[in-house]
């Protein structure tokens, strides 16, 4: 499956005459990226949240975001075999409770470890392929930023960095939150959300 077929679908179900505010978190920033290039007429404001731009890969290879050794007890299956790069990626348990959901619920960090799953890992090729941008689209689409403070799967520096190779609209940052910014910070997420609504 190409990445292309993970991130079009949700788009096309969007009606000819609505607009609409999309918010992709960590991995989900290259998807809404990818929907903006397809369909920017239907999208009043894109929000990245503590999320990869697609830019920064012209950097940062895909396939390095999950490179063996990176993320602690993390775990790698190997679909093509163990001679070939590895083809899936699962988060493990320490790696969740210390860098992503350190600072939310107990509760949260529970329910996250018994749901996780294992993450594609595309090839390097396919994603050049597939996150080729455009001044005409991806572009004219507005782009937030919100920085999550206390993220350490996707650490503020990074953000930052992020941020300087793929120029946004406006940057707000989310004080005192981990990268489920969603979980340990809800309330001011929301108050952020509603605020870049209001501007769209």
């Amino acid at each position: 499956m190409e990445f292309m077929e993970y991130s079009v679908p949700s788009s096309i179900s969007i009606k000819q005459e609505e607009k609409v505010i999309l918010v992709g978190h960590s991995l989900g920033g290259l998807v809404i990226s990818k929907a903006m290039e397809t369909f920017p007429e239907k999208i009043s404001v894109a929000v990245f949240l503590t999320a990869f731009m697609p830019n920064a890969l012209q950097e940062i290879k895909y396939p390095d975001i999950f490179k063996e050794g990176s993320r602690g007890d993390s775990i790698y299956t190997y679909g093509q075999g163990t001679k070939g790069a590895s083809t899936n990626f699962m988060f493990g348990p320490r790696y969740i409770s210390s860098n992503l959901y350190d600072l939310s619920s107990p509760e949260d960090l529970a329910l996250a470890s018994m749901l996780a799953r294992p993450i594609r890992i595309f090839s390097a090729d396919d994603m050049s392929k597939q996150m080729t941008m455009s001044k005409q689209k991806y572009e004219s689409v507005k782009r937030v930023y919100i920085i999550a403070e206390l993220d350490k799967g996707i650490p503020k520096d990074f953000q930052r960095w992020v941020i300087e190779k793929d120029s946004v609209d406006d940057v707000k940052e989310n004080a005192g939150s981990d990268h489920m910014v969603m979980m340990s910070r809800p309330q001011e997420l929301f108050a952020c959300l509603q605020e870049i609504a209001g501007g769209a």
